[in-house]
């Protein structure tokens, strides 16, 4: 359809929703005083969010008033594409129902033609107030501190202590004056206390887009920055890494216990947080041949926001439940989000999730019977066994070894896709999905050669 239909389409669409909107407000002006009180004793919820006046006044709405103004930025929003994605869909219902309102109070209605100029004014309203803006995030990422300063994909990561002496002067503008001294004191004191608990400042600069979006987008990318630095640097030493936001056993505590009445035993406790690695970590890192792959998926993540072809996105998503895995303190509950993990990226299609992974595990076919027989023990019957509650919650027997051999799996299976993505691309197929199930098809074939390798064990 063209440009000019399409916005007439919209318009018209927008002018029967409005329409709708101010018979709803006439028929609520009609009604006499005891009429408006029995219409709110019925729907309390209507006089909430509807339309504000010039003095201040709430004029309530029907729910299917509101719902036509959620149908006219939904619509909206959708017609506008990839722009969307910097708006909340309520924000925008919100900016609708004050520039359909300022215009109402003012004798106007919405015409036929141009009832879509109400959506683009709120949009552009909305834009002008977004900033882009920089978040400082504390965080634990690595005990050692050879390096002041290092980059994962497109997050920073500095020392705290580096952190504040490059900012203090502008630290010391942001704490806001007031007229008792001692209040500006108090909040500096609190803001230094509680980015003081961590050795590393995270910052990564965000686009202009809608407050709330933005902050998440921020905690977002920091985050799949972690998930790539615990893939890389292991399980247990990366368990603790985490944000400051995130809700996770403190790294400090204290203890009270009693022997007897009236008489009290305090001892006090320390968790690192930080990952322990060797002095050269990062070097070593970036000199792996699957760093500069990694990078590559994180900064498409971060650039096409959303946009990512379903190679890239099953990848993520899988390196994500892997991640959540690592830091999860449950052994059975790690052992179900590692092989979650694997069927993220090796289920597309029907075929042995174990099997799959004992194939990208193996370069012999006897490397592939090794894994094959472990892999399908811990997925078949030790994850069914806590799955279908066959295993008791904390103490089995084979919860460790288990553990291990999910972890082994899931982290060969992410870097072997990794390292597999270039090849997928260019496999047969009219979408990413279908090049997906091609790749699974040829591990298959794998598997099978492998067992004809071995007479057909």
């Amino acid at each position: 359809m063209p440009a000019e239909d399409q916005i007439a389409a919209l318009s018209l669409d927008d002018y029967e929703n409005y329409e709708f909107i101010l018979a709803d407000i006439e028929q609520h002006v009609g009604l006499s005083v005891a009429e408006q009180m029995d219409r709110f004793r019925r729907d309390p919820w209507g006089s909430l969010n509807g339309l504000r006046g010039p003095s201040g006044s709430e004029i309530p709405l029907s729910r299917e008033a509101k719902t036509r103004f959620v149908q006219i930025a939904r619509r909206g929003l959708e017609d506008i594409g990839p722009a969307a994605r910097i708006h909340r869909l309520e924000k925008v219902v919100e900016e609708l129902k004050r520039e359909y309102s300022s215009l109402l109070f003012s004798g106007f209605v919405p015409a036929s033609g141009d009832a879509h100029d109400l959506f683009k004014t709120a949009i552009r309203k909305l834009e002008q107030g977004y900033q882009e803006l920089t978040y400082f995030v504390p965080c634990s990422v690595v005990a050692q501190r050879k390096y002041p300063a290092f980059d994962i994909g497109p997050v920073r990561f500095v020392l705290r202590e580096r952190f504040f002496a490059e900012n203090e002067t502008a630290l010391k503008k942001a704490i806001p004056e007031f007229d008792i001294p001692q209040t500006s004191e108090t909040l500096e004191a609190r803001m230094r206390s509680f980015y003081s608990g961590f050795q590393w400042i995270a910052s990564i600069r965000v686009p202009a887009c809608d407050p709330e979006i933005s902050r998440s987008r921020a905690r977002s990318a920091i985050q799949k920055s972690f998930d790539v630095f615990k893939l890389a640097v292991g399980g247990e030493r990366a368990r603790h890494v985490k944000r400051a936001y995130d809700l996770t056993p403190p790294s400090d505590f204290a203890e009270l216990v009693s022997a007897s009445p009236a008489e009290f035993r305090l001892s006090f406790g320390w968790t690192g947080q930080d990952a322990i690695t060797n002095d050269q970590w990062y070097d070593q890192l970036k000199a792996g041949p699957a760093w500069p792959l990694l990078e590559s998926v994180l900064l498409n993540y971060w650039q096409k926001w959303g946009e990512l072809d379903e190679i890239d996105l099953r990848f993520l998503d899988a390196l994500s439940w892997h991640s959540d895995a690592i830091s999860e303190p449950d052994p059975g509950a790690r052992i179900i989000k590692f092989w979650t993990s694997m069927e993220r990226t090796l289920r597309t299609s029907p075929g042995d999730i174990d099997t799959r992974a004992a194939v990208l595990a193996s370069n012999t076919a006897q490397d592939f019977v090794s894994h094959s027989r472990r892999f399908q023990h811990a997925y078949r019957r030790r994850r069914n066994d806590i799955v279908h509650g066959n295993a008791a919650r904390v103490n089995e027997s084979w919860y460790q070894e288990a553990v291990h051999v999910s972890e082994k799996a899931s982290r060969e299976v992410l870097f072997q896709y990794l390292f597999a993505t270039e090849h997928i691309r260019s496999l047969p197929g009219a979408t990413a999905r279908k090049r997906i199930r091609h790749w699974l098809k040829e591990l298959d074939d794998i598997a099978e050669t492998f067992r004809q390798q071995l007479g057909g064990a």
